[in-house]
């Protein structure tokens, strides 16, 4: 029908939130091969491809996708277009604005989806978010033949935003990619995120500190991952200071926020103000310490 296939993996295409791709070659946001070792869980949910982006630009009328996720699979508590599908941004940088969503009928092989089709060609910025809770097989973008396709307009800076937590970070349970957390922010400052919350699996273990210290010069390193650590409050302070340490070997001066769970009517609230003090605290004592590049935030707050 006039369409063109093309690899969002390949240039001009932009591919971000997948830092180890060009040497594993597959959509998963922590390394195939580590030294260190994984729990179950953790190692499931790295394949799921929560934060992953395709920018680009395109003057074509059509925007077909052509995707299939790993696993058939269903949540009865979060919309299929935000665990499986992938949804379409378009605009200048920090101006996006949402345009379409995949919306899935069947759960098996490769579905084709229009996700664009104007009457006038022209030059637009494009952002396809990826699936938050299933992973992704194959993607193809199917473009008018004969369309431009260009790389897409630089960040803001280089550097990228990493983001360790749990379902709340992955983005349980949002309607759709776009609406994941870290994904609004990425358009709203213009800058990559990559996105490791792994729902019930944000546990603050060293493994995960030592596999993320790889990631070179992140200009922000956010921990929120209280929400799976506050049943054992002791357990999570000592992880939390190792945590902090591993981190602060290979990167002595990067920035690193602090983040407390947002608060909820079914919590322990005498736990919640332990875990809360437990990580202020921590954050306190480096600060006198010495180390100016660490902050704390209350979550409690942001509502």
């Amino acid at each position: 029908n006039g369409l063109v296939w093309y690899d969002p993996t390949e240039k001009p295409f932009r591919l971000c939130g997948f830092y180890w791709y060009e040497r594993d070659r597959i959509f998963r946001r922590l390394p195939k091969e580590s030294p260190w070792p994984l729990s179950e869980g953790v190692n499931i949910l790295a394949d799921r491809t929560a934060g992953g982006q395709v920018r680009f630009r395109t003057d074509s009328k059509r925007i077909v996708v052509r995707l299939e996720n790993c696993a058939p699979g269903r949540m009865d508590h979060m919309p299929d277009t935000g665990m499986s599908g992938v949804d379409l941004y378009v605009g200048e940088p920090t101006r996006e604005r949402f345009w379409s969503s995949l919306r899935r009928t069947s759960y098996e092989g490769a579905l084709t989806y229009e996700l664009m089709n104007v009457k006038t060609a022209g030059m637009r910025d494009f952002i396809l978010n990826f699936p938050l809770y299933n992973g992704v097989k194959s993607i193809e973008l199917g473009l008018d033949e004969g369309a431009a396709v260009e790389a897409p307009k630089p960040f803001a800076r280089e550097q990228p935003v990493v983001i360790y937590g749990t379902s709340i970070t992955q983005g349980g349970c949002a309607s759709r990619p776009g609406m994941l957390s870290s994904n609004i922010l990425s358009r709203k400052l213009n800058i990559e995120f990559l996105n490791y919350g792994f729902s019930g699996n944000g546990k603050c273990e060293s493994e995960l500190a030592e596999i993320l210290g790889e990631i070179a010069d992140p200009a922000l390193f956010i921990i929120d991952c209280e929400a799976n650590c506050a049943a054992d409050p002791e357990l999570f302070a000592k992880r939390l200071t190792a945590f902090i340490d591993i981190l602060r070997r290979d990167h002595p001066a990067m920035p690193i926020l602090v983040l407390t769970r947002i608060a909820y009517a079914r919590e322990d609230a005498e736990n919640a103000d332990l875990c809360r003090r437990i990580q202020m605290n921590e954050v306190n004592r480096r600060w006198q310490d010495g180390d100016k590049n660490i902050r704390f935030m209350d979550g409690s707050k942001l509502l």
